[in-house]
């Protein structure tokens, strides 16, 4: 063996030790896919001041943590009179409204969050609400 083959052999064997550490860092919630890295999520839930008047579910792309998840409840209630319960497993909020409020303002505060919008619905046509 040359001493060339040697010196590449040992970069590649750096780059996968390397490359391998950091996925098992990452799967593992040590490297955050959104900014979120071993931050715990902590919130106080919201509450409505007045009845609500509007319920809508939000079907949200993107999420993956439990810290999109709560970059989408935070920019969502943001929102005059809005109460979002997000849910990471469904891809979906659930937004309360004290006031309807457009599809279009909604979908501007997703996307203020990092996220695409695939679809908005009233509550309640899917069967859940």
């Amino acid at each position: 063996m040359s001493l060339s083959t040697i010196v590449i052999a040992a970069v590649l064997l750096a780059v996968v030790i390397f490359s391998v550490r950091a996925m098992v860092r990452h799967c593992s919630g040590g490297g955050g896919c959104c900014g979120g890295a071993g931050k715990t999520v902590r919130r106080t839930k919201k509450r409505h001041a007045a009845p609500v008047a509007a319920e809508k579910y939000i079907y949200i792309e993107g999420m993956s943590c439990a810290h999109c998840q709560e970059s989408v409840a935070r920019s969502l209630e943001e929102l005059d009179g809005v109460v979002a319960d997000v849910s990471l497993n469904e891809g979906r909020a659930l937004v309360s409204m004290e006031t309807e409020l457009g599809d279009a303002e909604l979908s501007d505060a997703v996307v203020r969050a990092g996220f695409s919008v695939v679809r908005i619905e009233p509550a309640g046509k899917d069967g859940a609400s």
